[in-house]
């Protein structure tokens, strides 16, 4: 959880263009390392929502972009797999959660935290 919180600390202070942290950030998790972590099926959802951030933060929404990135395939796998996740989401939204245990739901919400993440990293590239 330490860690989790810690990646979610770092997007927080690039948020917002013009921040000075953005490269600072990069130069700790580079494109490439966030977007194989994204992809990855063992990386968790809690992760990955940290991470998607961190990718919408210093690698999307940035003042000056990284070179190459658009033709990254990863980028593109990534990209793909929104609507796996859009559709396991919707499964979710179709589900009574009161009916749902602790963790369940807990695992629910990182579900949906995640698909947020997803939907603003999609926005942002292609506006």
């Amino acid at each position: 959880a330490y860690h989790v919180k810690l990646l979610d600390v770092l997007s927080m202070t690039a948020q917002g263009h013009g921040s000075n942290a953005s490269p600072k950030i990069q130069s700790i998790f580079n494109a490439e390392q966030i977007m194989k972590s994204l992809v990855d099926p063992d990386t968790t959802l809690d992760v990955k929502a940290s991470l998607a951030n961190i990718f919408l933060n210093v690698v999307i929404d940035v003042d000056i972009k990284v070179p190459g990135f658009e033709s990254n395939p990863l980028l593109w796998e990534f990209m793909a797999s929104i609507p796996e996740t859009l559709i396991a989401t919707m499964a979710i939204l179709k589900q009574d959660l009161q009916s749902k245990g602790h963790h369940e739901v807990r695992s629910c919400r990182q579900q949906l935290v995640y698909t947020w993440s997803c939907i603003k990293i999609f926005t942002s590239f292609f506006k």
